[in-house]
């Protein structure tokens, strides 16, 4: 098990983001971060 503190905030950020924007805005923001981070 591998656990930084970095890992843990970007947790937070997302969930952040989940109360803060509508669903399908941070579903949209998500696959585009994913998509960049896989390219």
């Amino acid at each position: 098990m591998y656990r930084s503190r970095t890992s843990r905030s970007v947790y937070s950020f997302r969930e952040h983001l989940k109360k803060v924007l509508k669903w399908p805005v941070y579903e949209q923001i998500f696959k585009e971060t994913v998509l960049k981070h896989n390219a």
